[in-house]
């Protein structure tokens, strides 16, 4: 099917490690399916669709594809004290609660998932 770029097996993607090592997109790809399978609720398969590939959809996205377009999105953060500026490093959505509790002096438990970015927001 022309519409399917690869096709992941629960065997090769439970066999991911957590941080698997490599910045090439086969790889990325990779780990980010391996970020969302449980080998107890995921299926056998998981297909990986060509970029702008929305099935049944007529437009807009799905944010359901490892594609740059479907996983990268603005990390805003508007308070007293901060500076203009942008920053174009990866960060992830987990960063958000610790970055705000930084901001707000809250000390973030050590089992939380995600860092603080708020030396980003600093000027420089």
């Amino acid at each position: 099917c022309d519409s399917v770029e690869h096709v992941w097996t629960g065997s090769e993607l439970a066999a991911t490690p957590a941080a698997a090592s490599g910045d090439d997109e086969a790889s990325r790809y990779r780990q980010l399916f391996a970020n969302s399978y449980h080998p107890d609720r995921s299926p056998d398969f998981l297909l990986q669709y060509t970029a702008y590939y929305l099935g049944q959809m007529s437009r807009g996205t799905s944010h359901g594809t490892p594609h740059t377009y479907d996983t990268w999105v603005p990390f805003v953060v508007l308070a007293p004290g901060i500076p203009p500026r942008e920053v174009v490093d990866r960060v992830g959505t987990v960063d958000l609660a610790p970055t705000l509790a930084g901001i707000m002096g809250i000390e973030v438990p050590a089992e939380v998932d995600g860092v603080d970015r708020r030396t980003w927001l600093q000027d420089r």
